[in-house]
């Protein structure tokens, strides 16, 4: 990859549009993805159709949280609205959902 994070920032901008038009995400999903990214800067978030083992077995939206380690990481939700809701009501960076 790359140190600069605009430059990283960039490439995965593009890659997600190469992989939309590969993967024939449905219409607006790329553009609901876009949307997600300017309003959560610090998440990655995709369309994936689903049927793999594990954690990408549904289709609908993942959002991956940059800059946190391994699991937890990434979230999902069936609709870009629902994936917008659980990413606004994350606790803020810094802070702890435990009590």
């Amino acid at each position: 990859m790359t140190d600069d994070p605009e430059r990283t920032f960039a490439l995965a901008w593009k890659n997600r549009r190469i992989f939309a038009v590969r993967e024939n995400w449905p219409a607006g999903a790329l553009e609901s993805c876009e949307a997600i990214e300017r309003e959560f800067p610090d998440v990655h978030p995709v369309w994936h159709k689903g049927g793999l083992p594990g954690a990408w077995g549904e289709a609908g939206f993942y959002g991956t949280v940059r800059g946190l380690p391994g699991a937890g990481r990434t979230v999902f939700a069936p609709t870009a609205d629902e994936l917008r809701a659980t990413l606004a009501a994350r606790p803020a960076r810094g802070t702890s959902a435990r009590k």
